[in-house]
């Protein structure tokens, strides 16, 4: 992930830990409510009120963000709602569009790094270069 400047210069370096921390929590929340809402949506069409914070709507969410995420960054833009909202961009190392399998092997890993605790989000803190566990396991 990169930043980009309000101008929308491209600033080819890795972005900081509180912005990244940002645009993935705007972006999950986003997520679990757009989820939250089709699951509703669907629950109540079909007559049965089975709804079930823990085992349903939660992992489906997961689910949800991952496809969310493979699809906005495998597009021209490289980047979600939530890292657009904050200036960021994924390109690789090199700064260079990434292609799709960085792309997928990118977001198997922040999930991952979720199961974790986040702590693979943490490493941007403490490395040099700023990337974080999806980073470096994608390349």
């Amino acid at each position: 992930m990169v930043n980009i400047f309000p101008e929308g210069d491209l600033i080819k370096t890795p972005a900081g830990f509180w912005r990244r921390l940002a645009a993935g929590m705007l972006d999950f929340m986003l997520c679990l409510g757009l989820y939250a809402l089709l699951y509703v949506g669907t629950v109540e069409y079909l007559n049965e009120l089975l709804f079930d914070l823990y085992w349903q709507v939660i992992p489906g969410s997961f689910i949800f963000l991952f496809l969310y995420g493979l699809f906005l960054e495998i597009l021209p833009m490289r980047t979600t709602i939530g890292k657009s909202i904050f200036r960021t961009r994924v390109y690789d190392r090199n700064g260079n569009p990434t292609g799709l399998v960085p792309v997928i092997l990118r977001n198997l890993a922040k999930l991952l790094t979720l199961l974790t605790a986040g702590i693979g989000f943490l490493l941007c803190v403490f490395r040099k270069d700023q990337l974080t566990l999806h980073d470096i396991l994608s390349g």
